[in-house]
Order: structure tokens, then sequence, then C-alpha cells
């Protein structure tokens, strides 16, 4: 009896830091499905489960196939399609989440058994959900978060002379060579803590995988400085918009207490643990990506680490009555609570994005996919070579391939730096544009005006003459080439006197023909039910037209349709102001202005319409 009373005493602490971990886990990580490589995961895993074989050659572009192709995901990449199989959509969100709870038990385990606290333990885990919501989407490194917590948690073993757990650890590592590239990361922790055995033990069980040593040299593709200056996610975090992020601030947060950690470990003599975490640190500081992989190698350090430190007399708290208060039971329940409150408040208001849009709770699939787009695609046959812009090119794959052949997709190891340099000039550029018009055959093109810069392929369209606008929403415009076999596409939905691209740019107006302009951005507002940048441009040509009743009705209706991260609200606004004032309505237009003027600081025009209305632009609310 009293064995069982001593087990559930033990378990006490444990069933708080589950529920946290969870909740926790769920409110940061149930939302829309928007990053474009799961996509192409889930093309390769569905060709893997058919075939029963793995891919070696690239046969999803135009411009690399039949070159070498190593999908050195496979495994995840099968996993994530059956999961999708099964579950759908909502299987692949819910993944997530159970990779930052597993991570975090880990996380919490690991610093427990580097000597931590119950409490300690908590709040590392804590801390590693916290740090990977900066990079937290639905794509295989999560199975390295999941294998970097693990191998931690074994290495603690090793040191405690349980040499069986090297086997667990070349089990881990076989397993992760074959889930994600970042598996060389358990060899350098191993390594760097001085498992010297297990480091080597390690480096042989990632040869067991599909492309055998061909791995190695797969992994160190990505230090193409191309990739860090032209792809996001690869730029470091002190370069925008990471920086001055919320993410940007966790991360220097981590990054200080891993330094302080460093210190602490020195001068206890873990060498060992001190190697790793300046590993870990330059990793991070060359690339924002592994922002997050750092806060989940750190965080049982630091958590132990602290533990430790409130030990010693420096750090002991005053007065002492707070001491029992922050440890045992109780101590637990209120950082629980503090977590649930945390929870809750990422539930309702979202978690902050280096975007400037909250990531907030959600099922399905987020907006920046052009599922509208591809829908157009394969409803009107349209298939062959495509122009297609970067972040397009795994779900255009997805859903349109074989038929579809892309221009680019997200697995940079095909293209190659010099190739991706090209690309990234010639989407900006119209000459190098109409170069690349010139060596490759083009069948039709669907580009991103709002996530790229598409200035190259839209002006050289325009001066070429032989393409056509057929379709557009908030996010994508599809061109085909003019050719008989578009020709009823062209006659039925051609646009000839709107460009999305060209009016959120500031580089187009009603011109000559408002009515006509208003007719075709209705046609696109009917195809694509609450397109804001259709709306938007009808609005301004029935201002052209000197329509603004009707301008301002169509302007408050995609004003009501917007969320409170909606863009374009600033843009509405001006419209709007710009209208009341045509009509006569002072009052409605100051209001629509002060709006403006709140909503966007530096608005120029907001300011100058004030002014000419008899209020002063520090007078907004």
């Amino acid at each position: 009896m009293s064995q069982v009373v001593r087990y559930h005493e033990a378990m006490r602490p444990a069933i708080p830091a589950i529920i946290a971990f969870a909740l926790l886990a769920l409110a940061v990580g149930v939302n829309p499905i928007s990053n474009n490589d799961v996509w192409l995961h889930l093309t390769t895993g569905r060709l893997i489960v058919e075939r029963g074989e793995v891919p070696h050659l690239d046969e999803y572009s135009f411009t690399r196939g039949g070159s070498p192709y190593v999908a050195h995901e496979w495994l995840a990449q099968v996993l994530f399609f059956t999961v999708y199989r099964v579950f759908g959509i909502t299987g692949l969100i819910a993944f997530k989440p159970f990779a930052l709870f597993l991570t975090a038990l880990l996380v919490s385990a690991g610093c427990r058994r580097i000597g931590g606290s119950e409490i300690a333990g908590f709040w590392s885990g804590v801390l590693a959900i916290t740090a990977m919501t900066s990079h937290l989407f639905a794509r295989p490194h999560l199975f390295t978060f999941i294998l970097i917590a693990a191998t931690s948690l074994a290495l603690a073993r090793v040191r405690s002379a349980r040499t069986g757990t090297i086997v667990i650890l070349v089990l881990l590592e076989a397993a992760w060579a074959n889930l994600h590239g970042g598996f060389v990361l358990g060899i350098a922790l191993a390594a760097a803590q001085g498992a010297w055995l297990a480091a080597g033990a390690m480096s042989a069980a990632a040869l067991l995988n599909p492309y055998g040593a061909g791995l190695y040299r797969f992994v160190f593709l990505f230090t193409d400085p191309v990739f860090r200056r032209r792809i996001r996610e690869w730029s470091g975090p002190f370069d925008e918009p990471f920086l001055g992020s919320f993410h940007f601030y966790v991360y220097c947060g981590v990054l200080l207490l891993t330094l302080a950690t460093v210190v602490f470990s020195l001068r206890k003599r873990r060498y060992g643990a001190a190697v790793s975490l300046c590993l870990f640190a330059a990793l991070s500081l060359f690339s924002k990506r592994n922002a997050s992989v750092l806060g989940v190698a750190a965080a049982p350090w630091i958590g132990a680490s602290a533990s430790e430190w409130l030990a010693t007399p420096a750090g002991r708290l005053r007065p002492e009555r707070w001491r029992p208060r922050l440890g045992g039971y109780s101590g637990m329940i209120a950082s629980t609570a503090i977590v649930v409150l945390l929870a809750i408040a990422a539930t309702l208001h979202g978690v902050p994005h280096e975007t400037g849009r909250a990531r907030r709770p959600g099922l399905g699939i987020a907006d920046n996919v052009p599922v509208s787009a591809i829908e157009y695609v394969l409803s009107h046959h349209l298939e062959g070579n495509a122009l297609n812009s970067f972040a397009f090119g795994s779900y255009l794959t997805w859903r349109a391939w074989p038929g579809t052949k892309v221009f680019i997709d997200s697995r940079l190891d095909v293209y190659g730096g010099e190739f991706v340099e090209q690309y990234s000039l010639a989407m900006a550029d119209p000459a190098r544009m109409r170069d690349l018009l010139r060596r490759y055959r083009f069948d039709y093109a669907v580009l991103s005006y709002r996530l790229d810069d598409v200035q190259g392929p839209v002006a050289a369209f325009a001066s070429d003459g032989g393409w056509a606008l057929v379709y557009y929403d908030n996010l994508a415009m599809i061109y085909v080439r003019r050719e008989p076999r578009w020709a009823p596409v062209i006659a039925a939905d051609e646009y000839r006197h709107t460009n999305p691209y060209l009016f959120m740019t500031g580089r187009w107006s009603p011109g000559d023909d408002p009515a006509g302009a208003a007719a075709e951005a209705a046609r696109a507002l009917a195809v694509t039910p609450g397109c804001l940048v259709a709306g938007l441009i009808e609005a301004t040509s029935l201002q052209a037209s000197g329509r603004h009743a009707e301008a301002i009705a169509l302007l408050e209706a995609s004003e009501s349709r917007l969320g409170p991260d909606g863009e374009g609200r600033p843009l509405i606004l001006g419209l709007l102001g710009t209208s009341y004032l045509e009509t006569g309505d002072r009052v409605r237009a100051r209001q629509a202005f002060e709006r403006l003027v709140k909503a966007q600081p530096d608005s120029a025009y907001g300011r100058k319409m004030l002014e000419s209305l008899g209020a002063a632009p520090g007078d907004a609310r």
C-alpha cells in the first residue's frame, strides 16, 4: 500500500504538466495548413506507396526533369500521406500539436534526468513549445524536434553508465535519417557531449537509408549562400521580417538563457553541455529556422542549470517564505494555471507571426494556398509547362501533376543555387523574364501577386502580347498563352482592363473605360465571391464613373467581410473616405480617414485629407 501511495505522490506533479503541455500545444498548434512544402511531401508519399520504391529522378518539373532527386524525407512523406488518406487535412493539422506535446514531454524528462527539479522540467517543456512556434508547420522537421529531445534524453542515460542505451540511440538515428535531414544534429549532439562511441554508431546507423552515403552529401547542398539570401526561412534571425517580431524576442530570450547556461556549465566543468549549446546557438545565428531547434536542444540544460543555481546561496529567493510555494505540488498547480491562461490567450488572439498577422486556431487550408486558382486550372483543363511562383510549385504539383509540370518548387537541392538565383531575378526583372520566355516553352502561368514580386512576368506578358490574363483572386492570377487550344478560355474569361498586381502596386487606373473595368471586376467577384481585390477594383472604377453611392455600398460590404487581421483595410478606408467626401458626407469621411490614420499611421493621404477637413491627424481615435 505504501508503494502505491509513493507512486501516486510521484505522479501528481506529472499530471498537471501533461495537462498544461496538451492545452498549450493545442492552442498554438491547431491552425490551418499554410506551408507550401507539405503538398510535395504528400505527392511523393503517394508515389512511394503506389510504386513501392523511393524516387531517384525528378518527375515534377520540366526544367529539371530526369535530374537526381534525393527524397531524403521519404519515410515522413509516407507517414504524412498515410495520415492524409485516413484523416484528411485535419489529420495533418493534428500532427503539429502532437509533435509539440511529445517534444515537451521528452524535454521535461531530459531536464529531470540531468538534475532539474519538477518545476524546472515543467518550464523547460513550456519553453520548448514556445520556441517551436516560430517554425511550426506540418513538415518533416517536426520529427527533428521530437528526435533532438529523445536523443538528449538518451544521451543523459549514456552518461549515467547505461551503455545499453546506445542501441536506442542507434535506432533513433536510423529512423531519423529516413525522416528528415536534421539527422546530422543527433550525431553532432552526441559528439559534442563526448559520447564518441554513440556518435560513431549513430553515424553508421544513418547509412541505413535508400541513398546510402549520398544522404550525407545531400545535407551539405543546403550551405549554398543563395538559399540563405533568396529563401526567407533560410535567412538569419536578424534579417527582416523575423527581426522585431514576437518570435525574434522569444529567440533572443532563449539565446541569452543559453549563453548564461554555457557560462554556468563551464563553471561546473560540464564541457559537453557547453559545447553542444554553443553548437546549436551558432546554428541559430546562421538561419532563423534553427531558432526553434535551439529552443528544443537548450531547454533541458536551461531548466536544470536554473534549478541548480536557485539552490545555491546566490540563487536562493528572498524572502524565505516564497520558496515552499515555488516547489512541489502547489508550485506545479500555480505553473499549470499560468500556462492555461497562456493557452486561452493564444486561442482567443492567436500567436503573433512575423508576417504581422496572428496565426489563429482553425482547420482546413490557409488563404495563402492557391486552392481556388488551381481549381480553375483543373476545371478548364489547363495542362503543360507552367511558369509558377515559388510558393505555388508544390500545391500545383499535388493537384495538377502529371498533366502539368512546374518550373520550380521547394526542392532546392534539385534546382541548385544558380537556378534559384536566376529565377528570382527574372521574377522581378522583365528583361530577364523575356529571356526565360525565349529559353523555355510555357503553356500557362500561375503567379502569386500577394506573396511575391511578379513584375517580371506581368510586364513581359504585357509587352509580348501573346498572353491573356484569364483568372485572378485575392492571392493568384493565371495567364494562358494565346493559341488555338486556349481560345475558348480566352474568349470567355480574358481580363483586358483589370490586373490585380498592377492595382495593388499602384500602377493601374480605370483608364478610358471605367465601365468596362467595373464590369470585369464584377465578373471576377462573381467567379470568386468575397475577392477583396476585385471589389476594390470595381469600387475604384465606379468612383471614376462618378457612381460613389454604389462604390460606398461595395466598400462597406468588403470591410464587413474582413477579419480582425484582414489585409486591405487601410485601402478600403481611403477609398471610403474619398467617396463619402464626394457625396457630401463630411462626418463619415472624417471618421474613415481617422480610422485610416489609426490603422496606418504613415498614411500621407489620410493625414492630408484630415487636414483638408480641418482635423489634426493626431486627433484620430
